[in-house]
């Protein structure tokens, strides 16, 4: 096998445990909810984030440069829709509309950066 497809199957691997680990989390909610709030916390602070940098790192130095501008996109995007659940959360939305919200949301946010094509620029 290729050393790039190696390292791909490494990451795709470790990126599946991540996912079942907060997909287990989430089922055990009710009896152990600080399993999801410790994956919600890992999710946030920036371990996953130097996963991702450890990544792009491999490749070069403007490739971490525009993987964290990008990221930083998206980041100000989950930081904004994450004060407007938590508003709608607070204020006893119905849950139904919390999700809309949020799926619309994620939708808009996609079809201006690919409609813009913000990937092109930084």
């Amino acid at each position: 096998m290729s050393n790039k497809l190696n390292k791909i199957l490494v990451d795709v691997i470790l990126g599946s445990i991540f996912i079942a680990i907060i997909s287990y989390f989430t089922l055990i909610f009710d009896e152990h909810p600080e399993f999801l709030n410790i994956s919600a916390f890992l999710w946030g602070v920036p371990l996953i984030y130097f996963y991702f940098i450890y990544i792009t790192y491999q490749k070069s130095k403007k490739a971490m440069t525009s993987f964290t501008i990008h990221g930083l996109i998206g980041q100000v995007m989950t930081v904004f829709i994450s004060f407007v659940t938590l508003y709608m959360l607070l204020n006893e939305f119905d849950v139904k509309h919390i999700i809309l919200t949020n799926i619309v949301y994620a939708t808009l946010c996609l079809i201006f950066y690919f409609y813009f094509k913000i990937y092109n620029y930084f």
